[in-house]
């Protein structure tokens, strides 16, 4: 719960943990319902959408070799999730592609909203309402370098939400967009250097930097938290609460990654 701050330093409850049976590496996330979906490169382009049960703490199945491209962020609106696929077939950042994956007919199709708009790739993807995305493009890995766009998926039509920072919070030090989500009139953005959130005010068409939460090394256990991944709302645990999932690679064991939520 993001009320739950400490001079604006958050602590965070460990909820899964699950060893990867191989190296590869995940990335974005997103919930729906009680289940977390968690995207794992594993041949790329091509990669795994892993499930898992966050009220009863369980695996919950996998779905195999959809390509996805790097997987940055996710989201879901009504039967499809909605991808940030942030890298291209050659591992570049140099694409703009929404990947949609369909849950009930299991199939993979691309959006190219943002053919025009002038950023080198999508990084991050969160629903907005039910028939529009909120999408975050950029050009660098800078925070002073990143864009916010609105797509409605019914009229495919895409407009700017312009960014502003009225209280002059220095920005110069914060990079690797990880992933994004917006709650309540905010836009969370989550970097992992360092590890933060950004929170942004959304009004009228504008998003204006408002606060920024440190997130910690280790959570409330004690344990290695590793690289944050991803973001996303859940109802599950509140209104007004967001998992997040991370990634450790434990060299001690043979280079076992593990995915935490």
């Amino acid at each position: 719960d993001l009320n739950k701050t400490d001079y604006f330093n958050l602590t965070l409850q460990p909820n899964i943990i699950f060893d990867l049976p191989n190296s590869n590496h995940a990335q974005g996330s997103c919930v729906i319902g009680n289940i977390l979906y968690s995207y794992v490169e594993s041949n790329f382009p091509n990669g795994d959408l892993y499930k898992f049960d966050i009220v009863n703490g369980i695996t919950a199945g996998k779905i195999e070799n959809k390509k996805l491209y790097h997987g940055n962020d996710m989201t879901y609106i009504g039967n499809n999730i909605y991808v940030a696929s942030c890298k291209n077939d050659l591992g570049e950042l140099l694409n703009k592609t929404i990947c949609v994956y369909d849950t009930v007919n299991n199939v993979v199709s691309e959006l190219n909203p943002f053919v025009n708009i002038n950023r080198n790739y999508i990084f991050g993807i969160s629903s907005y309402d039910d028939h529009t995305l909120l999408c975050g493009l950029a050009n660098t890995e800078a925070l002073t370098d990143l864009s916010f766009y609105l797509y409605d998926i019914n009229t495919y039509e895409v407009s700017e939400i312009t960014i502003s920072n009225t209280n002059n919070i220095p920005t110069n030090m914060y990079y690797a967009h990880q992933s994004l989500e917006y709650m309540n009139n905010k836009i969370y953005l989550m970097n992992s250097l360092n590890d933060c959130l950004i929170e942004f005010n959304v009004e009228e068409g504008n998003a204006n930097i408002n606060t920024i939460y440190n997130l910690p090394l280790v959570d409330n256990n004690g344990q290695i938290i590793g690289e944050y991944e991803g973001i996303s709302k859940c109802s599950v645990f509140g209104n007004n609460a967001l998992m997040l999932t991370s990634i450790v690679t434990d060299n001690t064991y043979n280079n076992i990654k593990t995915i935490s939520e």
